[in-house]
């Protein structure tokens, strides 16, 4: 049957995909067709059942230019304007006599409008090189600016039309998952809006693009050190799109975000269209967490789930809004099934931690922050945490290291920080009789000081030090010095306490003149 095309699947394990520049397919002309497939099918031909595939998803497909309303222009004037560099770029291609369907014309065909896509407006590149701005410029944005690549490909015509007409980027935003015309409508976008435009211009032009999924932090590479630079803070999870093409036996990926027409990822993903599509939903649905709209979060990601029931995103971004519901349980349940999918998502397991935290699960909040950070490295939040949840069950020591890991990957975290220090550290206080009864007496004898949040600022300040921020440490430090007044001598309770903190500092903390002068301070205090 010709709807026996195979689902489209990803197997971040690699177990069951075959490396190479093919969508990984499974079930292809095994004799059975199944909903999927034939959703594929459609799909795959989306020009012709475009009407039936959206009057079915009641939505716009988020990688076409046309919205099929002869009442409105917009979509028009895009279409033209893009037809109109592509007619100039096929005009160029056939001067050189390169023919058309050839590899050295789909190369140079998608070279061409790569650019197009990467390239902002035409002010923007008549005033920015120009402009004081421009020197502090990445490398691979003036190189792109610069358009040598299409000078050696013979396309210098071509780049003077972009300069000439303008290109199509749109500027970074992330408050919503835009389809390509809502994103060049409003001027707004990001990786995934970029590339859908990428995808429609290259369709366009009669080629075969692909959405491609970068996926491991770790092996981003590109062999450029701009790119290099730009993606060392990426976290395990982060969903980042791009496109490829098939030619020269390869996939040649072509990355608009990151202004490189062949990044050398030495590991990704080749989308099917439904795989595609589903995940355009989860997206929707991420971006409708960001704003508190979590009833509409999970109605998205219910969508993306009914396209593609194997997207572990889909189920991580709907466990994010239950949580936001207070519907843990529900969270929990769809987190646990993100992992069994995708077992490498960092991400599900930060956030499957924080849903056991709130139940009180410490021990497995633990055990999937560690497994998180196991996973990712860099993965600040999951310090952040795994430190809280161990200040929260009173393991105050075993905190340190993961709070200052979170601080050392969050320059700026310590104002973001203190505040839950404090509550966890208020929590852990008021959980027994005997707790409440020291909380008690340290107010007492301070005259209303808070024990939590003295505590607080005692793991934070040793945090700091411990994260290099040693003159934050020291400032953070100086403020229990400066405010602690005892009305009496302390009681052995309110010792005991200062004796612990005091335990509990770096031992190269001990030996600054600042610290000791603390130090000092404080005793004199409680004497």
């Amino acid at each position: 049957s010709d709807l026996d095309v195979g689902e489209g699947v990803i197997n971040y394990t690699g177990s069951a995909c075959p490396k190479g520049a093919s969508t990984c397919l499974v079930g292809a002309h095994d004799g059975r067709v199944t909903a999927n497939e034939v959703f594929e099918y459609a799909l795959n031909d989306y020009d012709k059942y475009r009407t039936l595939i959206e009057g079915a998803l009641q939505r716009p497909l988020p990688w076409v230019l046309d919205d099929l309303d002869p009442a409105t222009g917009f979509d028009a004037k895009v279409r033209n304007r893009a037809q109109a560099a592509i007619d100039q770029l096929k005009g160029i291609l056939k001067k050189q006599g390169i023919q058309e369907g050839t590899e050295g014309y789909k190369e140079r065909m998608a070279v061409g409008l790569y650019y197009l896509a990467a390239l902002p407006d035409e002010e923007t590149l008549r005033r920015l090189p120009s402009s004081p701005a421009y020197a502090t410029l990445p490398m691979l944005v003036k190189k792109a600016f610069g358009m040598r690549e299409l000078t050696k490909l013979g396309l210098g015509a071509f780049g003077y039309h972009i300069k000439i007409k303008g290109g199509f980027r749109v500027e970074e935003n992330v408050s919503e998952e835009y389809t390509a015309l809502e994103a060049l409508k409003t001027g707004n976008g990001k990786s995934t809006e970029r590339s859908k435009i990428l995808f429609a211009l290259l369709h366009m032009a009669g080629l075969n693009p692909q959405f491609v999924l970068v996926r491991r932090k770790g092996l981003l590479t590109s062999g450029d050190p701009d790119i290099a630079k730009s993606v060392k803070y990426w976290s395990a999870g982060i969903l980042h799109l791009c496109i490829g093409l098939e030619m020269l036996g390869r996939l040649r990926l072509l990355d608009p975000s990151l202004w490189n027409s062949n990044p050398a990822y030495t590991e990704y993903f080749p989308l099917s269209l439904r795989k595609y599509l589903s995940l355009d939903y989860a997206n929707r649905g991420g971006a409708s967490n960001d704003k508190g709209e979590y009833d509409k979060a999970i109605a998205y990601c219910t969508r993306a789930i009914e396209i593609d029931p194997l997207l572990a995103e889909a189920f991580n971004n709907r466990g994010y809004a239950w949580a936001e519901k207070g519907e843990d349980d529900k969270a929990i349940t769809d987190y646990t099934r993100a992992l069994e999918i995708e077992p490498l998502l960092a991400e599900a397991y930060n956030n499957r931690g924080v849903a056991w935290t709130k139940k009180g699960e410490y021990d497995k909040a633990i055990a999937d922050y560690i497994r998180a950070i196991e996973i990712d490295p860099r993965f600040a939040g999951a310090y952040g945490n795994l430190g809280l949840a161990l200040v929260q069950t009173g393991k105050l020591e075993k905190a340190l290291e993961p709070l200052a890991k979170f601080l050392k990957l969050s320059p700026q975290g310590a104002n973001v920080l203190f505040p839950k220090l404090s509550s966890k550290s208020s929590d852990r206080w008021n959980r027994t009789t005997d707790a409440k009864k020291m909380v008690e007496m340290f107010a007492q004898e301070t005259g209303g000081g808070d024990i939590a949040k003295v505590e607080a600022i005692f793991l934070l300040s040793y945090s700091l030090w411990a994260a290099g921020d040693r003159a934050e440490a020291i400032a953070r430090f100086t403020t229990i010095a400066d405010g602690l007044t005892f009305l009496q001598k302390p009681s052995k309770s309110t010792g005991d306490f200062f004796k612990t903190m005091f335990q509990l500092m770096p031992a190269s903390m001990k030996k600054d003149d600042g610290i000791r002068n603390g130090l000092a301070k404080i005793k004199a205090a409680m004497n």
